[in-house]
C-alpha cells in the first residue's frame, strides 16, 4: 500500500483516477485506488476503472506511478471466459489440437464424456488415439490429403474407442504462430437411433399396405409383389408354381350362416394353406374367398402339395350354434413357371385351371400341363 499524498498527476492520471471530478493532487493515493485483483492491479473507485500500476524510478526524491487502463483487456477477459463458458456447455463435444502433431491441449466437459476419458488423460493425448483403429487410419488419411491441402472444413462420420458413433467436423484455425484443429464431436446416436425407429414404422407400414387385415396373409399388393419376387429367382433357375384356391360355395355359407361365420371359414382356410408352406413360399388372399399360393417346387410335386392343402381343409370343419359343424372344400387351379411366360399369363393359366376344377365338380386340384414352346411363345 502507498500511504501518500498525490504531488502531482498529469492529465491522463486525472482523467483515470477521478474523471471530472475534483484534482486528485493531494488526495490519498490509496483512497483513489482499490486493490482487490493483486499488487499491479487497482480500482478507481470513482471511475471505475480498472488499473494496471507500475513503480517508476523516484523522481526529484518523489515516489512515481504509471497508471494504464486495462479496460480492454478486462473486457478481453470477460469475453473470452463468456466464450470458454458457452462452449464448455455445449452439447457438442469440442477439442482442440495442434495441427501438425494432433496433441489435445484443449477440451470441452462434453468431448470428455463422448470419449469417456479424465481430463488428465486427454491433456497432451493425440486426436487419433481414441477413435476405433480402423477409423484412425481413415481419419489421418483424409486430414494429410483433403484438409492439408483444401485447408477447409472436414465432415466425416466415425466410431470412438467405446463404440460410440460420432459426425466428427475438422476446422483449420491459423494463426501468426501456428496451426490449431478444431475437432467438433456430435453424438450420432440419437440420430441413429431415430433412424431405426423411422424404418421400422416404414417396414410396418409397408406390411400393414400389403397385408389382408382378416387372415394376416398377403393381399393383392402383396402378392402381387411376391411373384414378381418369383419370376425375378425363375430366370436364374429356380422356377415356381402358382396356384389358386377357391372356397367351395361361399356364397351360400355367407347367405346361409351370415357374413361372420364366413369370415371365421376365411380365417380357417387361410391357416390351413399358410400352415403347408415354407418360410420361402407365399401365400394371398387375392379377394373374397379367393387365395393365391406360391411355391419354389419341382414340377411333379405340385398336384400331390396341392392336394395336401385341399385335405387339410376339408379336415378341419367349422362348429355352427346348433351343434353341428360345417365342412368346408377347396377347388384349386395350378400352373408352373415356363421362361416365355409373364406373370400375367401364368395367373390366367392358373385361373383356367380353377375354373376347370369347378367345372368337374369342384373340391379337386387341376394342373395345366406345360405349354408347347412355340405357344408359350404366343403366350408371351
Amino acid at each position: 500500500m502507498i500511504a501518500a499524498a498525490c504531488i502531482i498527476a498529469n492529465a491522463a492520471a486525472q482523467q483515470l483516477l477521478n474523471g471530472k471530478g475534483p484534482s486528485v493532487v493531494g488526495a490519498d493515493f490509496n483512497n483513489l485506488v482499490t486493490h482487490p485483483e493483486g499488487h499491479h492491479f487497482a480500482t478507481a473507485p470513482y471511475t471505475q476503472v480498472p488499473l494496471e500500476v507500475h513503480s517508476l524510478p523516484p523522481f526529484q526524491g518523489f515516489e512515481a506511478l504509471q497508471l494504464g487502463d486495462r479496460s480492454t483487456l478486462v473486457s478481453t477477459h470477460r469475453a473470452l471466459q463468456r466464450l470458454r463458458s458457452l462452449v464448455d456447455s455445449w452439447p457438442d463435444g469440442v477439442l482442440v489440437c495442434d495441427f501438425e502433431s494432433l496433441h489435445i491441449y484443449e477440451w470441452n466437459t462434453a468431448a470428455r464424456h463422448l470419449i469417456d476419458a479424465r481430463g488428465s488423460a486427454i491433456e497432451g493425448s493425440r486426436l487419433p488415439q481414441w477413435l476405433l483403429s480402423s477409423d484412425r487410419r481413415a481419419l489421418q488419411r483424409r486430414i494429410r490429403q483433403d484438409l492439408a491441402k483444401q485447408g477447409d472444413t472436414l465432415r466425416h462420420n466415425l466410431t470412438l474407442h467405446n463404440d460410440t458413433p460420432v459426425e466428427i467436423t475438422l476446422v483449420p484455425m491459423r494463426d501468426t504462430d501456428a496451426t490449431s484443429l478444431i475437432a467438433v464431436l456430435r453424438d450420432r446416436r440419437p440420430y441413429l437411433d431415430h433412424l431405426h425407429t423411422v424404418k421400422r414404422k416404414l417396414a410396418k407400414a409397408e406390411e400393414m399396405i400389403s397385408q389382408d387385415a382378416l387372415t394376416g396373409l398377403l393381399n393383392r399388393l402383396g402378392f402381387e409383389q411376391a411373384i414378381e419376387e418369383f419370376m425375378v429367382e425363375a430366370r436364374h433357375d429356380k422356377p415356381f408354381a402358382l396356384m389358386i384356391a377357391d372356397i367351395d360355395h361361399f356364397k351360400d355359407i355367407n347367405d346361409t350362416h351370415g357374413h361372420q361365420l364366413g369370415d371365421e371359414a376365411l380365417k380357417v382356410v387361410a391357416a390351413r394353406l399358410a400352415e403347408q408352406l415354407r418360410d420361402d413360399d407365399a401365400v394371398a388372399r387375392y379377394g373374397g374367398e379367393e387365395f393365391c399360393i406360391l411355391m419354389a417346387i419341382p414340377g411333379t410335386r405340385v398336384v400331390d402339395i396341392a392336394e395336401r392343402m385341399r385335405h387339410a381343409v376339408s379336415a378341419t370343419p367349422i362348429g355352427l350354434a346348433d351343434g353341428s359343424r360345417l365342412t368346408l372344400t377347396i377347388s384349386i387351379g395350378a400352373t408352373y413357371y415356363q421362361p416365355a411366360l409373364s406373370a400375367e399369363a401364368m395367373f390366367e393359366r392358373a385361373d383356367a385351371a380353377l375354373y376347370e376344377a369347378k367345372e368337374y365338380g369342384r373340391n379337386r386340384t387341376v394342373m395345366l400341363q406345360p405349354l408347347p414352346v412355340t405357344a408359350a411363345d404366343e403366350e408371351e
